[in-house]
């Protein structure tokens, strides 16, 4: 006889367990739905209803919040006259993660980019010794306003050129050349770190 085995269900705010497959006996237990053949397992008619059924009861147990997943990775919400544009970031934090950079990458994301930050304000410049990837840097100050937008060109050996932004800032956010532009940012913006 089979049993009834219960998963927790990881987007519910509260405490919430859905019927799923008997993974020991194989079988098909009472108010499950067989995920049948079509997928390996694909969503039977017999099992719908089941199916339907556990998914109401795991939402109600939720207190009728399904809360979903936290993304892990860190984002930029830049924000302008014309909405909000979200760049997943890597952050560089340490004076060693700030050095190397994005040196190396033979390629970066349209929606993502690298933020540099520092524990007070800098005025140093930045360099492309060794990046590969064309780049433009957002000089951002400590209440979030963009100070200086600088579009940056790689550079394979010294002597590289330098990007002075010739203003004090807080964080710097990398990201591809020419992405800024094309999302309508400009000094004066915003930009706001979400880390969750």
């Amino acid at each position: 006889m089979s049993q009834l085995t219960l998963a927790p269900v990881p987007w519910c705010s509260g405490l919430a367990y859905v019927p799923v497959k008997d993974e020991i006996a194989g079988s098909n237990p009472v108010g499950t739905a067989d995920l049948g053949p079509s997928f390996g397992k694909g969503l039977s008619v017999r099992g719908a209803p089941a199916l339907a059924l556990a998914l109401v009861i795991a939402l109600a147990s939720c207190g009728g919040r399904a809360v979903p997943p936290a993304d892990p990775v860190p984002r930029v919400e830049l924000v302008t006259a014309e909405g909000t544009t979200v760049v997943r970031v890597e952050i560089a934090e340490t004076p060693e993660a700030r050095q190397r950079g994005l040196m190396g990458r033979t390629s970066l994301d349209e929606d993502a980019g690298m933020l540099f930050i520092w524990p007070q304000d800098a005025t140093s410049s930045f360099h492309m010794k060794d990046t590969l990837v064309p780049l433009s840097v957002a000089f951002i100050a400590t209440d979030g306003t963009i100070l200086r937008i600088l579009d940056m060109e790689p550079c394979r050996a010294d002597p590289c050129q330098t990007y002075d932004p010739r203003i004090a800032y807080h964080m710097a956010l990398e990201v591809s050349r020419g992405a800024f532009e094309r999302w309508g940012v400009r000094e004066g913006d915003r930009a706001r770190l979400v880390r969750n």
